[in-house]
């Protein structure tokens, strides 16, 4: 028996050849779980009319792989089976097969209410799923190379953890009607994305769903939208955007490094309200582009004065040239907190704070007018 094959009771537990062109063996009637994985100089196999399973991620890494066909014989397909296949162009099924079926290359259950799986490599640029399709099964279309265009159709109901990371020529999508979060990593690293259409079901972007997305320069976000994630705008190109009332916690970070680039920021007192002011990247975000208005968020910074002693110094010097935030009620315990974090330069600018604006008395200790 060939060695390159690892066969146990008939399951193909792994190969270990390296040649390009590969035959599965009739006596295999089961394909174990990652059994091709990292087989790089693989191109094509021939997957045997005994085969009644594929496990999952069989082909994970096969990055010379360009095509695959699937015999009659299969009637299970574990998760991912062509993940990260960089070249493949396209997944065919035989007519006959009774549980799958293919169109244009795209692997779909028999009756393509599923999408399976958009081979990384196929050269169709612009993709509308069919009206048929209510289920997309988990990350079918990450890492696409040539995918411009993708119009998700208001049929699709269910989307397991879909994403579309790293689509990296990915310019416009639609989400479906009946999406109610934007799931995390949706759209990690897609450089070239421009347009996304949210429709007004979705209630949550999730942590670092548009992180990397260099070329979207605005976005409108429904009335719908309660929750925006950690970090999910980190790094993004946002000069442009309105953050409606009915947001209730915006979590740490989540413009982080973009703020200070917006022409255009709306936002309200109730939103303000949502920002986790525990941590000092919300609280900064703030600061850097609405030291101009001080008005719409001085209260909500008189209630988080321990956030104050994290912003950086430069930041912290804008508040007090505010006038607007310290007060003599308020200004000896943030004083103290700063000297229990061991924040001396936040210490010296408020104590020198406190003596233009309050005075000391006799002792140094206590606020006079």
């Amino acid at each position: 028996m060939n060695q390159d094959f690892e066969i146990y009771d008939s399951i193909l537990k792994k190969y270990h050849g390296k040649d390009k062109t590969v035959i599965i063996p009739d006596s295999v009637t089961s394909i174990g779980n990652a059994a091709f994985s990292g087989c790089k100089t693989l191109t094509s196999v021939t997957i045997g009319n005994n085969v009644e399973k594929i496990g999952a991620r069989v082909f994970l890494e096969c990055k010379s792989l360009t095509s695959v066909t699937i015999p009659d014989s299969v009637i299970s397909i574990g998760s991912q089976p062509f993940h990260c296949c960089e070249n493949l162009r396209a997944i065919e099924v035989s007519e006959n097969n009774p549980c799958y079926a293919s169109e244009n290359g795209v692997l779909f259950n028999k009756d393509k209410t599923k999408l399976i799986r958009f081979p990384e490599n196929s050269p169709v640029t612009e993709y509308v799923i069919p009206d048929r399709v209510t289920t997309l099964v988990e990350n079918p279309f990450d890492h696409c190379k040539n995918l411009k265009s993708l119009t998700i159709s208001d049929s699709v109901t269910e989307m397991e953890d879909f994403q579309l990371f790293e689509c990296k020529n990915l310019e416009f999508v639609r989400l479906p009607k009946h999406l109610h979060k934007i799931y995390e990593y949706m759209f990690y690293n897609c450089k070239q994305l421009k347009t996304v259409i949210i429709q007004d079901e979705v209630e949550r972007i999730e942590e670092n769903a548009f992180t990397h997305c260099k070329s979207l320069t605005s976005l409108k976000l429904p009335d719908s939208l309660t929750y925006i994630g950690t970090f999910a705008f980190n790094q993004c190109g946002l000069k442009e955007i309105e953050i409606p009332d009915s947001v209730k916690y915006i979590d740490f970070g989540a413009f982080d490094d973009i703020l200070e680039k917006f022409t255009r920021f709306q936002i309200t007192c109730s939103v303000s309200n949502a920002f986790d002011w525990s941590q000092a990247e919300c609280l900064a975000e703030l600061l850097r582009d609405f030291l101009n208005h001080p008005e719409k968020f001085c209260d909500d910074l008189k209630q988080h004065m321990e956030s104050l002693i994290w912003i950086d110094i430069a930041n912290f010097k804008k508040v007090l040239d505010t006038g607007k935030i310290f007060t003599q009620e308020n200004i000896d315990t943030v004083i103290q907190l700063a000297i229990q974090n061991r924040c001396y330069e936040h210490q010296m600018l408020l104590t020198d704070y406190k003596y233009q604006h309050f005075g000391f008395d006799e002792t140094g200790e206590n606020l006079k007018l």
